[in-house]
């Protein structure tokens, strides 16, 4: 007995939907845009309230990511259901949401980098990752299937180069947390640098593809979306090199928790439930203490603490135990964070603190070194591996 047995190309959409009507192929291209909306919002969210908790900066980008996808495709379903012609427009918009969260990203993480310690996003924060991505790759299959059936359609081209994108932001924020949680915390920041880069690169196809299908105003319309995009573009620059400047300038205010008010009494081991706080200024060559008012205060003093930091202008502090929550508090805040030790037969001074970090014999902080303090605790499965 003799079989022919014959190849033939199977395409996405045989292979994707179980039924090939053109009834359920007409449904898929006409909530393909609001569909991927509601799968953005849900991912967006998640990764928004994990991000905080882990101080991923990646998953925050990628947060930040979702959220102009959010507004991109808002506008995009829009467009899809108005009156034809204003395409660029519809473009314009979108290509300068996706370029201008892009250099806000890009100029966020450089400041991280430069300013304050990179954390480990722990375990939930690479799960919340990878669910992203794998979403994200169910988003631009069903978008590139709707593309081909429909491929003058603007909006849905769009809704390509987004998903496109997202896949893309989605990796580089699971692969920049993979290596964080493996120990070299230096690649979330700088992933999400690189989740920067790919709006960049989105809103780049998007403008292209947009002002390609306009007619004589294109080239009018180009001119005054780049001075726009590039003056907005600008002042997002100043803004953050103004804050780095602002940043750089606090480390010559120093807090070092004391046990008595004298400057060459013992430092406390202590941070937040320290008697007093001594803050010297190498600038201005002046030093103040300030009684801690918050010592016996039952719960989490961490806020109260941060209040004080702002309030007094204070870059660095030096500290012999740093709880979790307080240690991401003031990392957020780009405080920088030195440990001393404190003997028992021999107390540290406050004045010796701040000579061995003059001398800068002082380990940087870069993670917790109690398990946890008198306020809030971090659950066991937010920690790396």
């Amino acid at each position: 007995m003799r079989y022919n047995l014959q190849m033939r190309e199977v395409t996405f959409e045989q292979v994707f939907c179980r039924n090939h009507s053109e009834s359920v192929c007409a449904r898929c291209r006409a909530h393909v845009i609001s569909r991927s909306f509601f799968c953005h919002l849900v991912s967006m969210t998640a990764k928004a309230v994990v991000g905080a908790l882990t101080g991923s900066q990646a998953l925050i980008a990628d947060a930040v990511h979702s959220f102009t996808d959010l507004l991109a495709f808002g506008v995009n379903y829009a467009g899809s259901r108005s009156r034809p012609g204003l395409e660029l427009l519809q473009s314009a918009l979108i290509g300068a949401i996706m370029f201008l969260s892009g250099m806000w990203i890009i100029c966020d993480n450089i400041e991280i980098l430069i300013t304050s310690v990179p954390v480990h996003p722990g375990l939930l924060g690479l799960a919340v990752a990878a669910a992203a991505v794998l979403m994200n790759i169910y988003l631009y299959k069903i978008s590139v299937c709707v593309s081909k059936s429909k491929p003058g359609d603007s909006s849905v081209k769009m809704c390509v180069i987004q998903n496109k994108t997202n896949v893309f932001a989605g990796s580089a924020a699971l692969i920049g947390i993979t290596l964080a949680d493996l120990g070299l915390v230096v690649f979330d920041p700088a992933f999400a640098i690189l989740i920067g880069i790919f709006q960049f690169k989105g809103a780049f196809e998007i403008f292209r593809d947009g002002l390609s299908r306009s007619g004589a105003g294109a080239v009018i319309a180009r001119q005054r979306i780049t001075i726009l995009v590039g003056f907005l573009s600008f002042c997002i620059i100043v803004f953050f090199g103004s804050d780095i400047q602002k940043t750089l300038g606090r480390r010559s205010v120093i807090l070092i928790p004391s046990q008595t008010a004298a400057i060459d009494g013992p430092a406390s081991a202590l941070l937040g439930r320290a008697e007093y706080f001594y803050i010297m200024d190498r600038k201005n060559r002046a030093s103040e203490v300030i009684p801690n008012a918050n010592r016996h205060i039952p719960g989490d003093v961490s806020d109260d603490f941060l209040r004080l930091i702002d309030a007094n202008g204070v870059g660095v502090v030096l500290a012999g135990k740093i709880g979790q929550e307080m240690f991401m508090d003031l990392n957020a805040a780009r405080v920088q964070m030195f440990y001393f030790a404190t003997p028992p037969t021999s107390p540290l001074t406050v004045t010796g603190a701040y000579r061995l970090y003059k001398d800068k014999q002082l380990v940087q902080a870069r993670s917790a070194n109690v398990e946890q303090g008198y306020g809030r605790t971090r659950v066991r499965w937010l920690a790396s591996w």
